[in-house]
């Protein structure tokens, strides 16, 4: 979510501002960027052959998965521990060979995004942790109440079925 928030202020819909010709006529994008994750062409390319289907960027669901995915994928090639997001985010930003290259070094906005971004985290995971149990305990009640209300419905179903036959049967013995 940290992530998501901090490319594209989650919308799905976003993409990089237009350059302008002149000053003033809109032209075009600096990249192919776009979505709540802002992954670039390429890199979602290389998601769905991994994820299969046909994921969407402006799916928050998909964007959600890409982005823990992709952070999983730089932190194993670049040996980086999950619990840092500062520096995954960084990774994440410039790409495995940018990080390699310290690209980030020379944008200070972006290291500042990187702070933001591992407190927003840390922020999220304490938020989470102090309602675990109680959303455990709220999924645990609705996937029960769901099955329950499949037996029920089963049973239900069952009836409606037994009182087809008997009534079926009843007509053929008249």
């Amino acid at each position: 979510m940290a992530v998501m928030l901090q490319e594209s202020g989650l919308d799905g819909g976003a993409r990089p501002e237009r350059r302008r010709l002149l000053g003033f006529i809109p032209w075009s994008r600096p990249s192919t960027a776009a979505g709540y994750a802002q992954v670039v062409d390429a890199t979602w390319q290389q998601y769905g052959r991994v994820a299969g289907g046909e994921p969407h960027r402006e799916d928050f669901a998909d964007a959600a998965d890409f982005v823990a995915w992709y952070l999983t994928e730089v932190g194993q090639i670049l040996a980086l521990p999950s619990r840092d997001l500062r520096r995954l985010y960084l990774a994440y930003h410039e790409g495995p060979d940018g990080y390699r290259r310290g690209s980030f070094r020379t944008r200070p906005g972006l290291e500042a995004a990187a702070g933001r971004v591992a407190e927003r985290a840390r922020r999220y995971r304490a938020q989470f942790e102090a309602c675990r149990d109680e959303l455990e305990a709220m999924l645990w009640w609705r996937a029960f109440r769901a099955g329950a209300l499949s037996v029920v419905a089963a049973i239900a179903g069952l009836g409606a079925l037994a009182g087809w036959l008997l009534r079926r049967r009843r007509r053929r013995a008249a």
